[in-house]
């Protein structure tokens, strides 16, 4: 059974921005509940790893740390637990959003072997867009 993320976290408006085109991550349970983060610059290591899984790599901002966080002190432990918890939910959100669009758009073309260019147009109800 596959591990889901979705109770520890929940999309929000950019609490500095709330003409912002994006979403922002709220935590909502754990250590670091309250914390709101955006994603930046996401990709996926060229080669697998040694499980045969493409390693996420991104970057994030930081947007609001609740007062309680601000003087806590987290161990080397807790800080890998908090970057693998967002590389969770980033790829939570991404396989939830191409489930979404595969069950919404079948096109029937296989086009996996070919180098393409393409522009990404987000349809309404993606979640990497603020509605």
């Amino acid at each position: 059974m596959e591990t889901r993320f979705e109770d520890l976290y929940e999309l929000v408006e950019d609490p500095t921005d709330k003409n912002a085109d994006h979403w922002c991550i709220k935590l909502t349970k754990g250590p670091f509940a309250g914390l709101i983060y955006k994603y930046d610059t996401v990709g996926f290591a060229e080669e697998p790893n040694d499980e045969g899984f493409l390693t996420t790599r991104f970057e994030y901002d930081i947007i609001s740390v609740p007062e309680k966080l601000k003087e806590e002190v987290f161990s080397d432990e807790e800080e890998e637990g908090f970057n693998r918890l967002l590389g969770n939910i980033l790829v939570e959100i991404i396989n939830d959003d191409l489930e979404r669009h595969k069950e919404n758009e079948p096109t029937g073309i296989d086009d996996t072997t070919r180098d393409v260019v393409r522009r990404t147009v987000y349809k309404e109800g993606s979640s990497f867009l603020k509605k």
